[in-house]
């Protein structure tokens, strides 16, 4: 049973290696390189040149006399001479000790920026493989049937749910694992850039690296609150006969305008609107929870989601064993 298990999620990632590990690599691997570019080209040193300091305080003195002494210039002189002596205070300052740099928090410590680097990247990932899990849902079940796979696997000693089970450890086992591996390839590439800027704690920055698990944890929870949309794409995957994403994001939007048209012209409310806002609710409330903690509240109010999911992935499941033709 494990082996065969095993076998299954190989085939899975076998298939579809370039979303779920290639691409999010190769996108943090760039990210990375180009954080620590941007931190080795514009964090500002610890310990500022004193005779850059000494040289502005100079131009800024010059400056303010020039100012003073033109009072009987024309206006649009004035104004002009103002812009060009304010520009010219920073023009001998590198690019690191100018004003717009200077006063980004995380750029001031390596321990800064090593987590402004792991959010960013995070999030990055996260769009990625947001995208991808919903493409590899679409495509899950219904390329089986397409390429005619399925008639394969059903010559096979494997149940349907040990497929669909497979299908959605990809997605919620695999995953965030990949989440949790790029952010700790990401911190370290950022980290080796802390070597070679001047603005020290290096060392305490690797303590950062432990943050990686606590993002591993938060996009975890966040693909369970949005467990009803992947089972119901899966749905839509082994039940769709020329495109899954018709059926899986069309047939809702008809159904709401359906419901707003209905009771518009007759009054009868059919709470397909109402659902879809009720579950609207429970992902920004889950999301409130991931950043402050959950609580039994979010337990008992995922609940319903929860059961419709299960109800889902049996109506998949039923379809997968009495109807595969395209």
């Amino acid at each position: 049973m494990k082996r065969k298990f095993i076998t299954l999620v190989r085939r899975e990632l076998w298939e579809y290696k370039n979303g779920f590990i290639t691409l999010p690599v190769v996108c943090t691997i760039i990210l990375s390189v180009l954080l620590s570019i941007g931190y080795l080209r514009l964090a500002p040193q610890t310990e500022p040149s004193q005779a850059a300091n000494t040289q502005a305080a100079s131009q800024a003195k010059a400056s303010t006399s020039t100012v003073s002494q033109s009072t009987d210039a024309k206006p649009g002189d004035a104004n002009r001479g103002n812009l060009n002596e304010q520009f010219s205070e920073f023009s001998n300052l590198p690019v690191n000790e100018l004003p717009i740099f200077s006063h980004i928090d995380a750029l001031r410590s390596a321990v800064g920026f090593m987590g402004f680097s792991q959010w960013v990247i995070a999030a990055m990932l996260n769009i990625v493989l947001l995208i991808v899990i919903l493409n590899y849902a679409h495509r899950a079940m219904f390329d089986d049937r397409k390429n005619r796979e399925i008639l394969f696997w059903r010559s096979m000693p494997v149940a349907e749910a040990e497929n669909l089970g497979a299908k959605l450890f990809i997605i919620y086992g695999f995953a965030p694992l990949i989440v949790f591996a790029n952010i700790l390839l990401g911190s370290i590439i950022c980290w080796l850039a802390t070597l070679g800027n001047h603005t020290g704690g290096s060392l305490q920055a690797l303590m950062q690296l432990l943050h990686s698990f606590a993002i591993y944890k938060k996009f975890l929870l966040f693909l369970l609150t949005l467990l009803p949309v992947v089972t119901w794409t899966l749905l839509a995957s082994a039940y769709a006969k020329k495109s899954p994403f018709m059926l899986s994001a069309i047939l809702p939007i008809g159904l709401i305008f359906i419901d707003r048209i209905i009771h518009w012209a007759t009054g009868i409310n059919l709470y397909i609107r109402t659902t879809v806002n009720a579950y609207t609710d429970f992902v920004s409330y889950c999301f409130q929870g991931i950043n402050q903690g959950f609580t039994t509240a979010h337990i008992i109010s995922a609940i319903p989601y929860l059961l419709l999911s299960a109800l889902l992935c049996a109506l998949t499941i039923w379809l997968r064993n009495n109807r595969y033709e395209l």
